[in-house]
Formats: C-alpha cells, structure tokens, sequence
C-alpha cells in the first residue's frame, strides 16, 4: 500500500478517499498471516494472506542482488515501505488458492436473500427514464430473463462494465447513436482513461539444474499433482512469483514506478527466442505510464468483445522509462550473486542494447500484467463517470459502478487488494455509514509537517511555534497564531500599497496562493484582529514578517482543517471503522509545499 500513496485525492479532490481514510479497509478485508495485528495490517478478515517462503536458492540470489544493486529489503511491501524488495504475499491457504469467492460469497451463499446465478451473461441494464430498474441476463440455454431491482449495482470489472453501459445506452451519445443505441445518459468517459500495466520478462539460462523446469513438462505433472494432494506443497502449492520489489527509477521519483518480480522457471515468451533447458526469469512492470486507452463497443451484440485499445509506449516518456526499466533489472540479474547460476541472457538477448532496441522489443513482445483499471473513473468534471462519495452513476438514478474501472488512475501495485478495498469502502457508502480516517496516519502526518516547519529557518522569529503544545499525539497550535499571521500581512500589505482599512479580496490571495483563502476562521479574525496592525507596523519591519507569517498562517489552515473536533470525530479504533454512528469527516493532507 504504502504509506502516502492515496486511491484518488489528486484526481476528485475527495479526502474521503485519500490514504488515511482507505488504510482501515484494506485492513479489515484481510488477515494476514505475517504482519496481521499492525498499525497498517489486518488480522480479523476474510482474506486469507500468507508470506510466501521465497526459500528457492534463486530467490535468495535475488535478494542479495538487489541489496548489490543498491536498492534495500524493506519487512513489508503492504506496510509502511512500499519501496524495497521482500518475499511476496498471497492469497493461497493450505496450498489452495483463495480467491475472493472463498473469502466472500461462499461463506454467505446460503444466505435467504443472496440469489448467486453462475453461467449468466448480462445483456443489459433496465431503464425508465433516467432510473434503473433491473438488469435483463442471458441463461445458458440462450433464454432472456429479466430481474427488476430498486438498484443496481455494475461490478463487470474496467472491461465489461464500460461494455454493459454502452450496450446500455450510457455512454458517449454520438458512438451510441452510430450503433442504433438510444442514449440514456451521455456520459463520454465511459469505456475512456483505460490504464494498464505492460510487462515483459528477462530470462536467463541456469547452470544448475535446480529451476522448476517440471513445471513445463506433462510427464511431470502427475508428481506435482500427487505431491500437492498429499501433503499440500511442492510445485503445485506455489504462485511461482514468490519474490519482488518496488524501485524508484530515478531519484526525482515520487513514489516506486518499477515492479520487478522473479520467478524460478523460463517459459515461452519471446515467440522468437526460448531458454532450452533450466533458466530463470524476471518479470518487470513500468507502473506510471502516460498512455491512456478505451474499451468501446463494436455492435450491440454483448457476446461480442468490446474493441480494447490500451495505447502502450503511446508517449515519449513512456518509452523512455521502459529503456529505464528494463536497464535496472539487467544490472540487478547482473551482479555478483547471481554469478554462480547464470547461464547468460536469452531474452531479449545480449544484442538487444540500445534504447532503440530495448523500446521496440517491448513493443513487439510486451504483454498486459492483468491491471486494467479506470474505465469508469470516479470525480467530478466531464469525463467523470461515478460519483466518489456515492458509487452512483452521474445522472442516472438507482444505479452505482463498484470495481476497478472506479479508479482514477492506476495503482503503482497489483489492483486485487485496492479492488477489494474499493468494495469494502463502497459497502459502507451503500449502507450509509460513516467511514472514518485512521488516527494514526493523521497523527503521523501532522507531527512530521510541524517537524519540518520546525526546522525552517525562514520561521526564526516568526512565532513561537516550538511552544506549540501537542496532547494525545496531536498537534495543538497557540490560539493568536492566525492573528498575528493577519496581522503581520496586513502590515507588509499597507506598507506596499499605502492604505488604510481591511484586505480585500485582491490581496486576500497573496497570504499564500489560492489554498489559504480556505483557511478556517479568516474572514472573522480580520476585522478582530485589525486593532494590532499598526503596533505589529511598528514593531516588525514589515516585509520579512510578512513573509515569515504566510507559512504560519499556511500551517495554521491546515492543522485547523484536520482537527477540527479531533478528539470526538477520530476513529481510534480502526478496525471499527463504518458504523452506524454519526461522526463528522475529519480530514488531513499535510504536505507542506515550498513558498
């Protein structure tokens, strides 16, 4: 997950989705068997997790590599740091899959009123007017069927959901209208904003014969098969992906942008080149790419596939960091510990160097990495789909859009768990109940801002905010803090422009930007706080205050904004997170920007 990574603060402009208020989700849908019971891991849901043993030798050379790379292990790639390589989890009990039907659906199947239909194929949702009524599904004999429903809630998944609104009639009015579709809603970001991950795989040949080489062979399954039915392990029990890590490719990288992931095995991949014999590979993914696709229906058939354009490598940068990545995973199967086991490179191969080279190759064997995502993006503006603080569809009644075609953008990870997070969050939406931030991040969030301005230089003298006092882990500034901020402004400001009176509006905004014209309580202090002008005029100099005051005030705006109420609205608890009871959103986003 990552510590400040968020769903989509920056894309709706919606806190209710940023990471302190997803992380109890992601912790109450899972129990995780390794890091369960934690400041940022579950122990108590139905998703099974276990850490992988990654005890193969070529998953040790793998770690000790990375470390001779320069890059670091980090204890827990779903916990406080993202970046770094460790033993994978996954979602295998007792050398079975779990997948979300175990975890979910089966344990409630039997459920009065939950009607599970398998071998279904939905054809359409219902309408009248503007409100959905149900959805028509098409049985296995062929025979229509028509369910009516006070709502409806889409989870088809970024393919198939964008595909049954359009067949629909929601959608983008004029490519409905060309297929004979009469729209119902226009809404063109339906099937628009496709995000994927691309992946290709390095392969190595192995010296040792040590590789999972049976995994490729029918005449070993047999023994696969028997050594998993008697005692659950063996080549049968394992994902083969037991290993990765999350890299920053370049130092001015926000957050990890490459996922490397090794496999103790080689299997077809380049159509024109295959290691023969024991071999290795490393799967690498880019996870912040520009291009953006669409899925868009071809016929009003909902047998038909949907046209699906992904657009890879469709931007310069795209092409450039795919150069990037693939450099950094050869230099991580080329260092020392690895030497022992190395046959040598033979996919792409050895003449494959240049970035010319490295970019086309990819272009001709890359293949998606099964992260389709933001088909129906959630936020406001006109490619919006879904409303962030309901699911619902804009504009149509009655129906909501619950899956991974909801994200704004792409996660820079795998999507399985932000997708079930999505679904545990959104149920709490449906039902009406509150959903909560996490305490702790807020409280980690705001000392590491105040910790920072602390350490500001320019802040010397300003105000004494290292008298600022902090109860119960939160950050309590002194109450005159934003009225010697105003004050001090309105100095410089009379200073420049020699005149008298209150700020208008003009320079209201030079207090920091536009952000600080939300500042709580502005518009009351000023005329209260007016009186100290002239002596903060006298006494301070004017200008260098001024300057001083903007960030306190910038500071102030935001410990005001996020605890407001703290100790009432806070969910300490966070593993209740979404009752029924009232609570107010209690919010933090606490970068401190330069001014």
């Amino acid at each position: 997950m990552g510590l400040e990574s968020s769903l989509c603060t920056g894309a709706t402009g919606r806190e209710d989705w940023d990471y302190a208020h997803c992380l109890p989700y992601f912790k109450r849908l899972e129990k995780s068997l390794a890091h369960g019971d934690s400041e940022f891991r579950g122990n108590d849901g139905p998703q099974i997790l276990e850490r992988a043993p990654a005890d193969h030798p070529l998953f040790q050379a793998f770690f000790s590599a990375a470390q001779q790379a320069g890059y670091s292990l980090t204890p827990d790639i779903n916990g406080a740091q993202q970046e770094g390589f460790a033993p994978f989890e996954r979602m295998i009990s007792r050398g079975r899959r779990f997948s979300a039907a175990r975890a979910y659906v089966h344990p409630v199947k039997s459920r009065r009123n939950l009607d599970v239909r398998y071998r279904v194929l939905v054809t359409k949702i219902d309408f009248e007017g503007t409100r959905a009524t149900g959805v028509t599904y098409r049985g296995t004999n062929g025979a229509e069927h028509r369910v009516r429903a006070a709502e409806v809630i889409l989870c088809g998944g970024a393919f198939n959901s964008p595909q049954v609104l359009q067949l629909s009639g929601v959608g983008d009015a004029d490519q409905l209208k060309a297929l004979d579709i009469a729209p119902v809603q226009h809404l063109p970001g339906v099937g628009a904003n496709l995000e994927d991950h691309l992946a290709v795989q390095l392969q190595h040949a192995c010296t040792q014969p040590i590789s999972m080489l049976g995994t490729k062979s029918k005449l070993d399954w047999p023994r696969i098969g028997l050594q998993w039915l008697v005692g659950r392990r063996g080549d049968g029990a394992t994902n083969l992906f037991e290993a990765g890590g999350f890299i920053r490719s370049t130092d001015e990288a926000q957050y990890p942008d490459v996922m490397v992931v090794l496999a103790p095995f080689a299997r077809q991949f380049d159509p024109d080149k295959q290691v023969e014999g024991p071999g290795y590979l490393m799967c690498v993914d880019t996870l912040v790419a520009e291009g953006r696709g669409t899925v868009k229906i071809a016929s009003t058939d909902p047998t038909a596939y949907p046209k699906i354009q992904f657009n890879y490598l469709e931007s310069e940068r795209d092409r450039r960091d795919w150069a990037t990545a693939l450099r950094i995973g050869r230099a991580i199967l080329d260092q020392p510990a690895f030497r022992e086991f190395d046959g040598g490179e033979v996919v792409p191969g050895p003449e494959i160097q240049t970035d010319e080279e490295l970019v086309d190759w990819v272009a001709r064997t890359g293949q998606t990495g099964l992260h389709p995502t933001s088909t129906c993006r959630m936020g406001d503006g006109e490619m919006a789909v879904v409303d962030p603080m309901s699911m619902r569809v804009h504009g149509i009644d009655g129906l909501r859009v619950v899956d991974g075609s909801v994200f704004p953008s792409c996660t820079n990870a795998s999507t399985y768990s932000p997708v079930m997070m999505v679904a545990e969050k959104s149920a709490d939406v449906i039902l009406g109940n509150t959903t909560r931030a996490s305490a702790s991040i807020l409280r980690r969030r705001l000392t590491s801002a105040l910790r920072r301005l602390r350490r500001r230089p320019d802040l010397d003298g300003a105000h004494p905010v290292g008298g600022a006092a902090v109860r119960g882990g939160l950050l309590r500034p002194p109450g005159e803090l934003l009225g010697t901020a105003l004050a001090a402004n309105a100095s410089h400001h009379r200073e420049r422009h020699g005149q008298d009176g209150p700020l208008d509006q003009q320079h209201d905004a030079e207090l920091d930007d536009d952000d600080l014209d939300e500042a709580p309580g502005v518009h009351v202090l000023r005329g209260d706080q007016r009186h100290q002008t002239e002596r903060h005029q006298q006494e301070q100099g004017g200008q260098q205050l001024a300057q001083r005051a903007r960030r306190l005030l910038f500071l102030e705006y935001l410990v005001q904004k996020a605890l407001a109420r703290a100790d009432e609205n806070l969910c300490h608890d966070e593993r209740d997170c979404g009752t029924e009871r009232e609570h107010e959103h209690v919010t933090a986003d606490v970068t401190v920007h330069g001014t």
